[in-house]
Formats: C-alpha cells, sequence, structure tokens
C-alpha cells in the first residue's frame, strides 16, 4: 500500500478572524473564500487525487467546495474529523476573553484523565477518534487523498501518526504544531525501513504546513 495524504486545515473562517472559539456553525470570511480557491487551484495542478474527504463542519466543507470543483470530484464527510470538542460555553467568546481562559485551564487540569469539565474532549476520546479517522482514510480507493479538517485535530492527528498507539498526552504537547488556515501538510503511508526492520508499513512526514500557494493574500 503506498498512499499519499495531503491534509488542509480550513481556510480562515468568520470565526478565525473574529477570534472566538467555534462550533460546528459558521462558514469561510472573504479572505478564507480567496484562500480555498488558491488551494484548489495548487491541488489541481499537483494533481494524481483520487478522493477528497472532509469534516462536517462548515467551515471545511466550504473549503472543500472549490477543491471538489476543481478536481471533478464529490466531497465524502466524516464526524471523524471535526475539531477538537471544547465546552460548548466557549463557543462564539473570545479566545482572550478571562472566562474562557479560565475555563481553559479547567479542561487542560481534566484532559488525561476520565472526569471532564464540561462536554469537552479529553485525551483519551481525541486519541481514539484520531485512530478512527486515520483508518478511515487509508480505506479509501485510490492513492492520492485530500482531508480537510482543523488545526488543533490536524496537530493532534500528526501526533498519532507518528506515535500510534503509543501517543501520550506529553507527547502531544511537546509535537504542538501550527498549521495556518488552508495550509497543505504532506503525509506518505508506505513501507520504510527502520534501525531494526527492513521493511515497516507506516506513516512518513513529507512536508508540514505549506503556504507557498497563498503567497498572493494578505
Amino acid at each position: 500500500m503506498n498512499k499519499i495524504i495531503y491534509f488542509v486545515r480550513h481556510a480562515q473562517s468568520v470565526g478565525n478572524a473574529s477570534e472566538v472559539h467555534q462550533g460546528a456553525a459558521g462558514g469561510l470570511s472573504p479572505k478564507g473564500v480567496l484562500q480555498a480557491e488558491l488551494l484548489a487551484q495548487r491541488l489541481r495542478n499537483i494533481g494524481g487525487i483520487d478522493t477528497i474527504i472532509a469534516s462536517t463542519h462548515m467551515r471545511t466543507q466550504e473549503t472543500a467546495a472549490p477543491i471538489a470543483r476543481e478536481l471533478g470530484l464529490p466531497i465524502l464527510s466524516s464526524p471523524f474529523l471535526i475539531e477538537r470538542c471544547h465546552p460548548s460555553s466557549l463557543v462564539d467568546v473570545h479566545i482572550l476573553d478571562p472566562e474562557a481562559l479560565r475555563v481553559r485551564a479547567l479542561v487542560q487540569e481534566k484532559f488525561t484523565g476520565k472526569e471532564r469539565h464540561s462536554d469537552e474532549e479529553g485525551f483519551p476520546e481525541l486519541h481514539a477518534r484520531a485512530m478512527a479517522a486515520l483508518d478511515e482514510i487509508l480505506a479509501l480507493p485510490g492513492n492520492g487523498t485530500v482531508v480537510v479538517t482543523h488545526g488543533a485535530f490536524l496537530s493532534f492527528m500528526a501526533a498519532t501518526m507518528i506515535y500510534g498507539k503509543r501517543l501520550t498526552p506529553e507527547a502531544v504537547d511537546a509535537f504542538q504544531t501550527r498549521f495556518d488556515n488552508a495550509s497543505l501538510s504532506y503525509f506518505e503511508y508506505r513501507h520504510r525501513r527502520t534501525w531494526t526492520e527492513p521493511s515497516v508499513l507506516g506513516w512518513i512526514m513529507v512536508k508540514l504546513n505549506d503556504t507557498a500557494h497563498l503567497a498572493s493574500v494578505v
């Protein structure tokens, strides 16, 4: 099995521009619409893409739409690819709001255990979802897949690709990676040689957070 996966963080949303916590609703900002078009043109030029799959959230669906148009492919939707679920009480609250900062600190305290502050996801739920998302992606037909998802969840998935079932909360903290809006990150899934094995099937990181196609966007 040889696959190349193009992971995309959605283009700038209205919520990103307003710097608020986001839920499932909320589409792209005018800047985000332009970013999505440029991203679609970049992916058309890359070629070799057979499948597009996106989170069910509005901002990822709107990012995927011009890609689907340019490539002549349908958009598959997956609830596994949604953004990390924060407490619903934070939706539409500014990210620097004092109460939001207090709640996020409480969420972080309970991130690794069984208890939750409210209705957010913790490490066990995120890890299980990331593993399920990767299994779903690898089961898709063809050798080239575009995956449109979200920044925080993409960072968690990237850590999961590297560590697999051995992922720990400490490794997630160490691997915190910034993914810009409408960025491309390339991973391959194929046989590779390790120090101890001549051929092991696994993930290979090729490039992270490529934004060359966005050079004209201010």
